[in-house]
């Protein structure tokens, strides 16, 4: 099992060299152990790790589900990774009224890119898709 924290900490010194060689196939096994362990900002470097094939084959299956657990604790980042995904039919199904809540969690956390890509994507969506995509931003609620 092991310390959460620590583990993310190790994971991203293999991925940036900070205090040792850059290893990203040591740093995503590290990050994975955190996650597993419900370590949020691992959740969210996992996810990325499978979307970008750093130190792990690309899979954007694993990279959409990874994503997901990270939004649904509350990382914006994730929020937003997700959103796009939602809105472009990456890692599963093209759900824009998913797109628009999580880019709109993600616009007001002020993430880089979200009030753009979120304005892209409403220009696709019917009145009622908006008013059920910001239903479900309102209503959002992190999980532990």
């Amino acid at each position: 099992q092991g310390d959460i924290r620590a583990q993310y900490m190790l994971g991203t010194a293999y991925q940036s060299g900070r205090g040792y060689e850059v290893d990203l196939e040591k740093a995503f096994d590290w990050l994975m152990k955190s996650a597993n362990g419900g370590h949020l900002r691992a959740m969210y470097l996992v996810g990325s790790a499978y979307a970008n094939g750093l130190g792990v084959e690309v899979d954007l299956d694993a990279a959409a589900r990874w994503y997901l657990r990270a939004a649904m604790a509350g990382h914006e980042k994730a929020q937003f990774a997700l959103g796009v995904f939602r809105a472009k039919a990456i890692g599963g199904a093209k759900n824009l009224i998913e797109a628009a809540k999580w880019l709109e969690l993600a616009q007001q956390a002020n993430v880089e890119n979200a009030a753009k890509v979120l304005d892209v994507v409403k220009k696709s969506m019917t009145p009622e898709e908006l008013s059920k995509a910001n239903q479900q931003a309102m209503a959002f609620k992190p999980t532990s």
